[in-house]
């Protein structure tokens, strides 16, 4: 299983890349972001996918990025 940790997928370039990655059924991916400009909705069509995470977080806060790593 090949896996990608995307920081600020949220936004309209980072979850088009998850749409894209995760449509091959063999990859995962964790979107990490803190939304103050990333949306919901642009992450709500790979809702119904379980091969993508998403956890809400700032990357300045190392502790829950390493936890999400």
């Amino acid at each position: 299983m090949l896996r990608a940790l995307v920081t600020g997928g949220a936004g309209f370039v980072g979850s088009n890349f998850v749409a894209a990655w995760t449509s091959d059924r063999c990859r995962e991916a964790v979107v990490y972001d803190n939304f103050s400009r990333g949306r919901q909705e642009f992450l709500a069509p790979l809702a119904g996918r379980g091969n993508v995470k998403v956890i809400t977080g700032d990357i300045l806060d190392g502790e829950r990025l390493a936890g999400a790593m």
